[in-house]
């Protein structure tokens, strides 16, 4: 779980938790290598969201390709169609796991990249949209302090 500062309140998370949008930042937890890693972002240091699609479309380009091969082949060797469409059907299937929606949120730092958080594309672009009105708020709320003596 993560520990909130004072008087910071979680706004939205993602469906499994990797993902949480707070009044004052964004984190990110996820598991790589064996090892639990955590990515904060105050909010006033965003510069950027967006959201793009990504996929191993050269996966997609090979299995077509190995599939007339095969049938190509077939006129000399019905062995060679059968082995072909399984490299097709091999590289199929490693072509749909490629399939991803990716969030970034970049600041003056660095970048957030999310993949896996559980979040599908129209929650996606919701979630993008409450980090900005979350960050307009509390860009006002900042200045709104300062000015007062």
């Amino acid at each position: 779980m993560l520990p909130l500062f004072n008087n910071e309140k979680i706004v939205t998370q993602s469906a499994n938790g990797a993902v949480t949008l707070t009044t004052d930042r964004i984190c990110y937890e996820y598991q790589q290598g064996g090892r639990t890693h955590h990515e904060a972002i105050m909010l006033e240091q965003v510069t950027s969201c967006n959201n793009y699609f990504s996929s191993s479309i050269m996966l997609l380009a090979m299995a077509g390709i190995s599939l007339i091969v095969g049938l190509v082949g077939m006129l000399t060797d019905v062995n060679g169609l059968l082995g072909m469409l399984l490299v097709s059907l091999l590289l199929l299937l490693l072509y749909v796991p490629s399939r991803r929606n990716v969030m970034v949120i970049a600041s003056t730092q660095g970048k957030m990249e999310v993949t896996n958080s559980g979040m599908e594309g129209d929650y996606i672009e919701e979630f993008l949209h409450t980090v900005e009105v979350v960050k307009y708020e509390r860009i006002i709320g900042i200045n709104e302090i300062e000015v007062v003596f």
